[in-house]
């Protein structure tokens, strides 16, 4: 078994980005940031081999366009003030479409992790779009080193973060929100790290 590699998300030009979406019963709020920090680690020439990895978000640089909505959902029904950081471990490959990441060739993913907010964590599962790039012209003006781009999208159940909607906001924020995350982690091309 290879030892997997590890891509940092580094972006010092704040590209990457996740975005929680919210379908109340009579208006849809959008919540986004691109302070996104960890690590994923897999041998793209062997997927089946797994994958590892922490992917760290601080609520409190959530924006939604709204300040007054803004404070309604982040310091009263998340209270980011106390639990301003939402942790995702990535733990288990559970399925991939192929076996290897070939050159800018994505390959889907169906992972198995922990997400750790508001002092809860529960099991999650992620469908994940992978794709691989080894360090080119191209990609040295977008992040230096081999790339590691992913795309991924999941429904989190609030009760299960034990988030207490108030009646009052029950047609605003749903019990069930959706969220995306798009970013780009990078590897120096000839280093590999130590098996986890």
């Amino acid at each position: 078994m290879a030892t997997p590699t590890r891509f940092d998300l580094r972006d010092i030009g704040l590209r990457n980005v996740v975005q929680v979406s919210m379908e109340g019963v009579l208006e849809k709020t959008v919540g986004i940031t691109p302070y996104i920090f960890g690590w994923v680690e897999l041998d793209p020439e062997r997927l089946i081999d797994g994958i590892a990895g922490e992917v760290r978000t601080d609520l409190r640089t959530f924006h939604t366009g709204n300040p007054g909505k803004e404070d309604m959902l982040l310091e009263k029904l998340l209270t980011v003030s106390q639990f301003p950081t939402v942790t995702i471990t990535l733990s288990k490959l559970l399925s991939v479409s192929k076996a290897k990441l070939g050159e800018a060739q994505p390959v889907v993913a169906k992972v198995e992790g922990i997400m750790a907010m508001k002092g809860q964590k529960r099991p999650q599962t992620f469908l994940m779009k992978l794709s691989y790039f080894k360090e080119s012209p191209l990609t040295k003006s977008s992040v230096p080193g081999n790339l590691l781009k992913v795309s991924g999208n999941w429904d989190v159940d609030l009760h299960q973060f034990d988030v207490a909607i108030p009646e009052n906001l029950k047609s605003q924020v749903p019990r069930y929100v959706q969220v995306a995350g798009d970013f780009v982690a990078s590897a120096p091309p000839e280093v590999k790290s130590a098996k986890r």
